[in-house]
Order: C-alpha cells, then structure tokens, then sequence
C-alpha cells in the first residue's frame, strides 16, 4: 500500500476564500500547491453558492408540490361550500321569495342563508387553529 505524502490525513477538503473574478487566476495556483503535497489526490472545486443551491433543490420542489397539493384541496373545499350554499339555498327558495315579498333587504336574506355556514366555519376555526405558543 503506498502511503500519501500529506501531512494532514484526517482532511478531505480545504475551505477557501476567494472572489469571484480572482477565481480563474487562483484556482490552477491551488491545484499545483495540492499536487506538490500529494500528486495522487484529485483536485476537484465547488463553488459554495452551487453546493447550496444543490442541497435546497429538492426542498424546492417538494415545496411546491405541497403548495400545489394544498390549493388544490383548498379549491375542492371551496366547491363543497358552493355546493352546499347552492342546495341551502333552493331548498329555501320558497321561504326566500316570502321573505322578498314582504320586504326584507338583500342584507338580511343574505345573513340568513350565511348564518348556518357561518357557524360550522368559526366551530372548524376553533378546533383548528394553532396554539398560541408554536406547535
């Protein structure tokens, strides 16, 4: 087994510092410094930014896969209560027009027809919402 000639075996990689537009200049400067110390090791450079960026991508992606999948639910929810809205009110048709005949206001017909749904939204609200410490 042929033993490496670097001084410090417990290091894959070095950290370094450097601009961006001093990266063309330095980078062949650090190559022959590795080389010098261990001819047989590769040298290979990341740019800190791309690794980040690498690292995050598929967090990304499942972020907007959740985000997707969230409006979608919100939407169907949103037709189960337009739905259910629909059906309240034509089977309330007939006390609606009574109600219309002998004057009430569109405000009064609307909270009328809202006060049920209105209910179940602040009892779900209740149930559902986030404690006021965090999790």
């Amino acid at each position: 087994m042929a033993t490496r000639r670097n001084p410090i075996h417990a290091i894959d990689y070095f950290t370094v510092r450097l601009h961006a537009a001093s990266a063309q200049n330095i980078l062949p400067r650090l190559e022959s410094v590795l080389h010098a110390t261990d001819p047989a090791h590769q040298f290979e450079w990341h740019f800190l930014n791309e690794q980040w960026m690498l690292f995050y991508q598929e967090d990304v992606r499942r972020q907007k896969i959740l985000t997707a999948s969230a409006s979608g639910a919100i939407f169907i929810a949103c037709l189960g209560l337009f739905g259910l809205a629909t059906f309240s009110a034509e089977r309330r048709r007939k006390e609606i027009g009574i109600r219309k005949v002998l004057g009430a206001s569109l405000g009064s017909i609307t909270g009328l027809l809202t006060r049920d749904f209105l209910k179940l939204v602040i009892i779900a609200y209740a149930l559902l919402r986030p404690s006021p410490g965090g999790r």
